[in-house]
This record gives C-alpha cells, sequence and structure tokens, in this order.
C-alpha cells in the first residue's frame, strides 16, 4: 500500500518537518524534560501537577514514544512522573541556572547508563548548562523546538499528536523473538499452517542445540 502523501505546498513541508522530528523522538529519546508555571492546588504526581495546555501535550507527546521522561523543576530539580510533588511558586531565573543545573546533573547521573541522547523540551534557561554538562559526558542533546516561538511550539505539539505514532521495528522484532523462541506465538492452527506447534519448528530446535552447546563448552 503507498504511504499517503503529505499535503502540497508549505504545509506538506511542515507536515514532512513534524514526522521527522516525531522518527527522530521516538527512536533517540531516553529522557525528556518539561516544566510549566500553571499547577494544581494539591500534591499530585509530576505528570499530574501541572495542568497547562502545553504541558499536557509535551507529555502526551512524549509518552507515545514509551520512552523515560521527567520533569525539569525550578524548585525541586529533577522530579520523575510518579513523584508526589506539593504545588510551589518558582520560576528558575537565569541567574540560578549554573548552579541548579549541577544539582541536577548530579541526581541525573545515576540514570544515564546506556544513554546516547538526550531531548529537552524546555525554554533555554533550563537546558543551556545542562545540555553543556551532558554532551561533555558524550550524550547527545536534542532540542526539537528549538528557535520555535510560543505559538509555533504550540503548532508543533498539536501536529506531533496528530502524526502517526513511529513504529519502533527494534523493540517489535525483539518481542517476537521472545515470543517464538519462548512458544508464546504458536499459529499452528493458522489455515495451511505446518501441523506441529513453534516447539518443534528447525528454527527452535537448532536454537535449543546451540543453547545445550554452549552450555556443555
Amino acid at each position: 500500500m503507498d504511504a499517503p502523501r503529505a499535503p502540497a505546498g508549505g504545509q506538506g513541508r511542515r507536515v514532512a518537518r513534524i514526522r521527522v522530528g516525531i522518527r527522530r523522538i521516538s527512536r533517540t529519546l531516553t529522557c525528556t524534560w518539561c516544566c510549566v508555571k500553571v499547577k494544581r492546588e494539591t500534591p499530585a504526581p509530576a505528570n499530574e501537577l501541572y495542568v497547562s495546555a502545553w504541558f499536557k501535550k509535551a507529555r502526551a507527546c512524549v509518552e507515545r514514544t514509551g520512552r523515560r521522561w521527567a520533569v525539569l523543576s525550578a524548585k525541586h530539580g529533577l522530579v520523575w512522573p510518579d513523584e508526589i510533588v506539593a504545588p510551589y511558586d518558582k520560576k528558575l531565573r537565569a541567574g540560578e541556572s549554573r548552579a541548579w543545573s549541577e544539582r541536577v546533573l548530579v541526581d541525573l547521573a545515576p540514570h544515564l547508563g546506556g544513554v546516547s541522547r538526550v531531548a529537552f523540551l524546555a525554554g533555554s534557561v533550563y537546558r543551556r548548562h545542562l545540555a553543556d554538562g551532558l554532551r561533555r559526558r558524550g550524550i547527545d542533546v536534542q532540542v526539537p523546538m528549538e528557535g520555535l516561538d510560543w505559538g509555533s511550539q504550540g503548532a508543533w505539539l498539536r501536529d506531533c499528536l496528530a502524526a502517526p505514532p513511529a513504529v519502533d521495528a527494534a523493540r517489535i522484532a525483539e518481542a517476537l523473538a521472545g515470543d517464538f523462541y519462548g512458544d508464546g506465538l504458536d499459529l499452528s492452527s493458522r489455515p495451511g499452517a505446518a501441523g506441529s506447534p513453534w516447539s518443534r519448528m528447525p528454527e527452535r530446535e537448532r536454537a535449543q542445540a546451540e543453547g545445550q552447546r554452549r552450555g556443555r563448552a
């Protein structure tokens, strides 16, 4: 089946850019941060405390990738989505950014094992020194909405949610392989399929024989 065509003209280029951005986030994002001012009036998990339309859209865009993400809080620093946070009223000022970023990097360091890329959905005051620290650690930093004004960011997030979710082919292949070799993918009852279950397929038997050989080695 042919892939749907993007609208012609400027809108088509914009849609194409959004789709590229979505694919890049889905394939490389491990942690994403967002921080906004509008919050609930009672303590709540961080992923529910911030209630602005911008944050809700950003959270939805990140959650559809299935990757880890966290909130950058001016008061608490690094906060994971399920952490309970009481409402507060604090804005990170430029003069506080460097020292604040150093504290966040210390809290973040134990979670960077295996992380190669980090994307920010956050303002420059929150991300600038953090990005520098991450790059010094050899981590690629991405800012998908860099250079966009507030209105354009809202449009980017809307397009993000409207675009088809990217497919994580590696994750799907790993899950299918796990089911196949764990006897969880038995299609022997399908019309026209071989009568024996997956456990008797040549590939499965070879894998078992290889495992036994390595065990004896």
